[in-house]
């Protein structure tokens, strides 16, 4: 629990885990550089909940898991640049949800899975709803019978790239 932002480096071969892997508070923005493994709990944790934005580089070959994998509160907007994987529960959860709008850049070769891949939030009543910005250039994929890859509630823009693949029952849903 970081109560006043900061930082956090994952270093490769290490793992953070717990109800949320890391939680940071509303108070302040926090930067995560994962090159291992951070997990939360599967049916209502966080793998990294960002209460106050910041940024998350998830590096080749780091994981990121949990019910919502990466979390991002209505206050602030989040910075996501995966080249591993990340995964949310793949019934209910999501992989990335950024409900204050922000970035995220799926690179090539990595992955990015839940019952929705990427959730661009409406905000809550006391937050400025930002657009989100989604660059694929890998694989964004949500649930086959009854989910979405990517959902945009607050708009926002997505590129896929020639051979980035976004796969879902819905790839994108605005």
């Amino acid at each position: 629990y970081l109560q006043a932002g900061g930082s956090v480096t994952n270093q490769s071969g290490g793992m953070i885990t717990g109800f949320d892997g890391i939680y940071g508070a509303a108070s302040a923005a926090l930067m995560v550089v994962n090159a291992g493994g951070i997990a939360g709990n599967t049916t209502a944790g966080h793998g990294i909940y960002l209460g106050e934005g910041g940024s998350v580089a998830n590096q080749s070959g780091a994981t990121v898991s949990g019910f919502r994998a990466i979390f991002g509160a209505a206050s602030a907007a989040l910075m996501v640049v995966n080249a591993g994987s990340i995964a949310g529960n793949a019934t209910s959860g999501f992989g990335i949800e950024l409900d204050g709008g922000g970035s995220v850049t799926n690179q090539s070769g990595a992955t990015v899975s839940g019952f929705r891949g990427v959730f661009g939030g409406a905000g809550g009543p006391f937050s400025t709803v930002l657009p989100l910005t989604v660059a694929n250039f890998g694989s964004i994929a949500g649930d086959a019978t009854h989910g979405f890859a990517i959902e945009l509630d607050s708009g926002g823009s997505i590129t896929n790239q020639s051979t980035a693949m976004i796969s879902g029952y819905d790839g994108i849903f605005t």
